[in-house]
């Protein structure tokens, strides 16, 4: 089976928010796509792995 990712350059999150900003046309962009959870967590409209540079990721097995 062909990977299909392959197929696409890969792409910064820079430019995809620069994008939906185009995209947006004046509204803003935090008011607009940003929104907090019931549990007031921050949700944003993607994410992207380079925002996860340098981070940990936490193994956990479940019980």
């Amino acid at each position: 089976m062909k990977n299909l990712f392959e197929d696409f350059d890969p792409v910064a999150s820079k430019l995809w928010k620069q994008k939906i900003q185009f995209e947006l046309k004046g509204a803003d962009y935090n008011e607009t796509l940003i929104w907090n959870s019931p549990e007031d967590i921050q949700v944003k409209p993607f994410y992207h792995k380079d925002e996860f540079v340098g981070t940990s990721i936490i193994s956990t097995k479940a019980t």
